[in-house]
């Protein structure tokens, strides 16, 4: 089954405002390169994974050896609106949802969301079970997202009304760094050490 991640991304200087009091805009956008590459390159590495395109207003650094399917400036659910009817017209079955701010994502949490969304619509919801970090789902499909404030709630409820049921998956792995607080996830890991951006050598832990 042909099955294509989807990795989503705002302009890169206006993500991780909430860090701006604590890193300078030229840490906080390597954080933010960084944290994407890792996403891209653990999908990428993922057996289940046939193809990775990033959704975004744009594409730079390493970034650029990827499919780009472009955010038009009407809002990240359009743009992934456009991204799975893309998907689904060029052969995919099944379309993953990642945003680009999973630090300790795993090739084994990108392999439970493929596998759990062979049951219905799979989620993965943030520490306080209010956003969601991942879906995956079966194409074609007539799931509408619904990122935003409160999306875990509306995204299940839109997978009960759409295909009957959702299943949840949590995993460490599947956490996003969007807090303060969360910088401790930076904490060993490789990605983040090798570029000087772990929690460590931020001096945060």
């Amino acid at each position: 089954m042909t099955t294509w991640a989807l990795v989503a991304v705002n302009a890169r200087a206006q993500c991780k405002t909430r860090l701006a009091r604590v890193f300078d805009p030229a840490t906080r956008l390597a954080l933010v390169r960084a944290m994407l590459e890792h996403v891209l390159v653990t999908a990428e590495a993922c057996a289940a994974i046939d193809r990775v395109a990033l959704v975004s207003p744009e594409q730079e650094g390493s970034a650029r050896d990827r499919l780009l399917i472009r955010d038009r400036g009407r809002g990240m659910n359009l743009a992934l609106q456009t991204a799975v009817a893309h998907a689904c017209q060029a052969g995919a079955e099944r379309a993953l949802i990642l945003p680009a701010d999973l630090p300790r994502l795993a090739v084994g949490d990108v392999q439970a969301m493929v596998d759990a969304s062979a049951y219905g619509v799979a989620l993965a919801p943030d520490a306080d079970e209010v956003g969601t970090n991942a879906i995956a789902l079966r194409l074609p499909t007539r799931f509408g997202f619904r990122f935003g404030a409160g999306s875990f709630a509306a995204h299940l409820a839109e997978a009960q009304a759409v295909q009957g049921e959702a299943l949840v998956v949590r995993r460490k792995g599947l956490a996003d760094l969007d807090r303060l607080e969360d910088l401790a996830l930076l904490t060993g890991c490789a990605w983040a050490v090798r570029a000087g951006l772990d929690a460590v050598s931020l001096r945060l832990g």
